[in-house]
């Protein structure tokens, strides 16, 4: 049996799962297709096929710059299959790995976001559950912005802080300020400083938030800690 013969196969044994995890000849995949909406879930997620057309347009220019995604095996109307590139960011930062493996993959995923806007890619949300690690090896998944995107300087920008915002809520504090100073030293200048800039200039939400912080949770402590390791930078 082929592997295309298989994943018609799984799509047929499975047409109600939007995303499928299977393993063949050794190798782990995921298999992605359009949301099979039923009822009244027509009425509230009617454009559910189109939204996977779109995505799989996103894929199909993602691959032409040869941006760090897994690798695709099958893409077309009806399915997108993708190699298994490890698991989240998000979850090995909460497993019983060492400090500086911890570390280590905290670097390699600054680097690869870096490397990302080099190309003039843009993720829109690089958060640490959309991003993978396996093996020294990052991945993107989940892009949120189309590659006809105006304004990349100011979209890069976005995606520095939403990264950094994303390691303050998931890390402790020693991982956020390595995080922070290993992006100071690689990230390009303008971005760095247009990323300090908003920083400075929005610094109000962070006084206005703060009677708050005996509350907060994890979310809002995110927030905290972006404003507090940057503003004295």
């Amino acid at each position: 049996m082929t592997f295309t013969e298989y994943v018609d196969i799984l799509q047929a044994l499975h047409p109600e799962k939007r995303v499928h995890r299977f393993d063949f000849e050794g190798q782990s995949y995921w298999l992605k297709q359009p949301e099979q909406s039923q009822g009244s879930q027509r009425l509230l997620k009617p454009f559910s096929t189109q939204a996977f057309k779109q995505e799989i347009q996103r894929i199909k220019w993602l691959m032409l710059q040869k941006a760090q995604i897994p690798e695709v095996k099958i893409i077309n109307n009806h399915c997108l299959v993708m190699e298994d590139a490890g698991r989240t960011v998000r979850s090995l930062l909460e497993s019983d790995l060492s400090e500086h493996q911890k570390l280590r993959i905290l670097d390699d995923c600054v680097k690869a976001l870096i490397r990302l806007h080099e190309q003039n890619i843009v993720h829109g949300r690089p958060l640490l559950k959309d991003i993978l690690w396996q093996n020294g090896k990052v991945s993107f998944i989940d892009f949120e912005v189309a590659s006809h995107s105006p304004n990349k300087k100011w979209q890069k920008i976005r995606d520095s802080i939403l990264f950094i915002y994303g390691v303050c809520c998931e890390t402790s504090p020693k991982q956020i300020q390595h995080t922070i100073e290993t992006f100071s030293r690689y990230a390009d200048s303008h971005i760095w400083q247009g990323l300090l800039y908003l920083i400075k200039k929005y610094r109000f939400i962070y006084y206005f938030l703060l009677p708050f912080k005996p509350f907060a949770r994890k979310d809002l402590m995110g927030i905290y800690a972006l404003f507090e390791n940057l503003l004295t930078k």
